[in-house]
């Protein structure tokens, strides 16, 4: 008898663990669809003195414009002639944009982010994920990896 009671606070102890990890306050799958950095790669500092963030509609080939920002904080990273700015809200793929630095009146075109879906915590049957940016084509060319948290890269 004293096996079987035993057995049965197990089986609940287990079951009342299993259903309250799966409630879903302790479900936190911290998204990862979008980007609040950029890193701009063989910049001199005084070339990023005026840089925008331009959105455009999605899919309107750069032509319907819906808002500009400049971007405030570009600060030094460790590398040479490497920085990154931070940007004031985040960008995911619902728009078009471009990166426009004015002191080299140059405009680098941010478009088709892809967006996929990774497992962040399996509870019983259940699963449950978080989205990610797993590619976005900057000027035509298409960049995978964009690290955790995601960032666009931009190469002078």
């Amino acid at each position: 008898m004293k096996v079987y009671g035993f057995n049965v606070v197990v089986i609940s102890i287990s079951l009342f663990i299993l259903s309250s990890c799966c409630t879903k306050e302790f479900q936190i799958c911290e998204g990862l669809d979008t980007v609040k950095r950029i890193s701009f790669i063989n910049f001199d500092k005084s070339e990023l003195d005026s840089v925008y963030l331009v959105s455009y509609a999605l899919n309107s080939n750069f032509q319907t414009k819906i808002d500009s920002i400049r971007i405030d904080s570009i600060i030094p990273t460790a590398t040479i002639n490497s920085f990154e700015g931070v940007l004031k809200n985040e960008i995911d793929g619902s728009n078009d944009y471009v990166l426009f630095v004015k002191d080299l009146n140059m405009g680098y075109q941010v478009s088709q982010f892809t967006i996929d879906y990774k497992t962040c915590r399996q509870c019983g049957e259940k699963s449950y994920k978080y989205k990610f940016i797993s590619s976005v084509k900057i000027n035509n060319a298409i960049h995978r990896n964009l690290g955790i948290p995601p960032q666009l890269i931009i190469q002078k």
